[in-house]
């Protein structure tokens, strides 16, 4: 399962956006997205993402950290950390 599979597809436009500037240079970027839980709840989670290049400077990687915001609060605020890497 890839996290595109269980990223709100409302969602998808603006986090593929990110990732393209990822992809075309940039070394970090935030985003605020939500995730599809397995009974249609929907978890709003703040992410950092960061590229890892390769020797050649090319894409190979994405770091990814999600934070669950506190209630009415879109800033990572740490509490529930997740860590992810997802391989291109």
């Amino acid at each position: 399962m890839r996290l595109v599979d269980i990223t709100d597809s409302a969602d998808h436009p603006h986090v593929q956006a990110r990732v393209d500037a990822l992809i075309q240079g940039a070394s970090h970027t935030q985003v605020n997205k939500r995730y599809v839980c397995k009974n249609g709840a929907r978890l709003r989670v703040h992410e950092r993402l960061s590229v890892i290049r390769d020797e050649r400077g090319q894409p190979a990687s994405l770091l990814l950290l999600s934070f669950e915001p506190v209630e009415g609060e879109d800033a990572p605020q740490g509490m529930n950390m997740f860590v992810s890497s997802e391989h291109r």
